[in-house]
């Protein structure tokens, strides 16, 4: 089992709050940057004028070039600011991007990696039952403009993540797997377990840095109707990453969930709403305990490799 420390002696003393803001800075100029560039070359890309640019993407009704500026800036802001946010974060500012798990020779032993795979495959279904139990939740009458509101943003993010997608077309299932899943997957990692989640850790110890950071990348993603599944996948990245000092493996389990989920848009179509998951119970739970049993002993072959050192 292994704690990253990732800060070295020099860089030790810099106060914790002000190395999170360092790190909240990094993401958000890298988003603002690939925001600018996004809004600079579009017109050119797509021969439109800056004007139109706003004015398709804010426009309610479906433009025929909606989904494929948002697409763009999407790439150009997903890019730049997680991708490139978190590469910064950890190579300039605490110098720590060899020390996160991101090199080959990071990687456990090929038993343990598949374990770890294997853990997030057979837990996918699962999720969607808790999707679909996290669409259950009805607040009280008092707080009904409350749910009212939270339903109308998870509507809109989801809308725009359809414009995005376009599920009807499947030419752009490379492009959308690249956008989808690719970019998400490694940034995402770098961002939360290679940079917060270590960060968090050698604040607070490994049990509520864990927990804080899938908290927090739960709530950053803004949809409160899909925060059960979201919160489970995080802490599971989260604690394979604090066992196995591996974000090349934590890359590949997010990599494999965003692309198994845009497999199964173009497979099954888009759904607004989750009447019932594709899988049964009786396929979704047993791969549930299927994917716990091979985290328990995940656990215990890298606690056995330990000691054997």
């Amino acid at each position: 089992m292994q704690e990253t420390d990732y800060q070295p002696e020099e860089y030790r003393p810099k106060p914790f709050w002000l190395t999170l803001l360092s790190l909240v800075a990094s993401v958000f100029a890298g988003i603002f940057i690939g925001s600018f560039i996004a809004s600079l070359t579009a017109p050119l890309v797509f021969k439109i004028s800056v004007d139109q640019v706003a004015d398709i993407i804010l426009d309610t009704k479906e433009h025929p070039l909606k989904g494929a500026l948002l697409r763009y800036i999407q790439l150009w802001t997903s890019g730049l600011g997680f991708v490139g946010g978190g590469w910064f974060f950890l190579a300039r500012i605490v110098k720590s991007i060899d020390q996160v798990g991101l090199d080959l020779k990071s990687l456990p032993s090929p038993p343990i990696f598949f374990m770890a795979i294997g853990s997030m495959a057979m837990l996918l279904p699962a999720t969607e039952w808790l999707q679909w139990l996290n669409n259950q939740i009805n607040f009280p009458e008092s707080m009904a403009t409350l749910e009212a509101n939270l339903r109308y943003l998870q509507k809109l993010n989801l809308d725009q993540i359809k414009l995005m997608i376009e599920p009807e077309n499947t030419s752009l299932w490379l492009y959308n797997l690249i956008l989808i899943a690719v970019l998400p997957a490694v940034g995402e990692e770098l961002v939360f377990r290679g940079a917060l989640q270590n960060l968090l850790i050698g604040k607070f110890g490994a049990r509520f840095g864990i927990l804080l950071t899938a908290v927090i990348f739960t709530l950053i993603h803004r949809q409160f109707y899909n925060i059960l599944p979201m919160f489970v996948l995080s802490l599971l990245l989260g604690y394979v990453y604090y066992l196995t000092g591996s974000l090349f493996t934590t890359i590949a389990m997010h990599l494999l969930n965003n692309a198994l989920s845009l497999f199964m848009v173009y497979y099954f179509g888009w759904t607004d709403d989750i009447t019932q998951p594709e899988f049964s119970p009786l396929i979704s739970f047993p791969l549930a305990v299927v994917g716990v049993i091979l985290l328990i002993w995940m656990n215990s072959l890298i606690d056995s490799q330990s000691s054997e050192n």
